[in-house]
């Protein structure tokens, strides 16, 4: 009995030394699972960014920044604990990610290519022989409020978080068919008669004239005779 008695101790001992060890294990396996895929939404289509592709294709350490020496060779989770602490020293969210992770802006710029839609002016087109006008409709795009984005990305990355859906806002163009009505009057004219002239001069006539028939100067524009076709 005496002897067994120290066992037991040092068994109890044991295990209360180990607990911790099982208590941490049991805490960390609880915490978000970080897979470093981003999904970014949209209503048509969801793209994926994996932030282990962004990594330094060189091995030539004379060419890269200080900054760049220090994310070279690190893990994801490393160079989030980077990219947190150059927001922290109020460096904007879209340069930190992009220092951190290299080639991430390029690839997002791509998705945003489908995803907005240049505005296009309103035209007005003019028919010299009715002397009428007509036009034809402006047409509203859409655009991503850059800084608001990689806010946003950064806080997703930051926290975990997989899944940012990607926000447009109206894109109005600087031209519409309300604007081109409203300034289109006419401003001055100018007559004169060719009925005696002769075959030559009534041929530079109707060629001149079929240079410049039809043609609109918007604002800021200039008309080059010798230009124009």
């Amino acid at each position: 009995m005496k002897k067994f008695i120290p066992a037991v101790i040092i068994s109890f001992a044991l295990l209360f030394f180990l607990f911790p060890v099982f208590q941490s294990h049991a805490v960390s396996s609880l915490e978000p699972n970080r897979q470093h895929v981003i999904t970014l939404s949209t209503p048509w289509k969801d793209y994926k960014i994996n932030l282990k592709d962004y990594e330094l294709k060189t091995n030539n350490f004379g060419i890269l920044s200080s900054a760049r020496r220090r994310i070279k060779g690190r893990t994801v989770e490393e160079k989030i604990s980077y990219m947190s602490k150059l927001r922290e020293n109020n460096l904007d969210s879209k340069t930190a990610l992009s220092q951190v992770f290299i080639g991430i802006e390029s690839q997002i710029e791509k998705i945003f290519k489908n995803i907005e839609v240049l505005p296009a002016n309103a035209k007005m087109h003019f028919n010299p022989h009715r002397e009428v006008f007509s036009f034809t409709p402006e047409r509203h795009g859409t655009k991503i409020d850059r800084q608001e984005f990689y806010d946003h990305l950064a806080y997703i990355i930051e926290a975990g978080k997989n899944n940012l859906k990607i926000k447009t806002r109206p894109h109005h163009p600087s031209l519409t068919v309300e604007k081109l009505r409203s300034a289109t009057y006419l401003r001055a004219g100018f007559k004169t008669s060719f009925e005696t002239s002769g075959p030559d001069r009534k041929h530079n006539i109707a060629l001149s004239m079929s240079k410049v028939d039809g043609k609109a100067i918007y604002l800021g524009e200039t008309l080059s005779f010798n230009a124009a076709t």
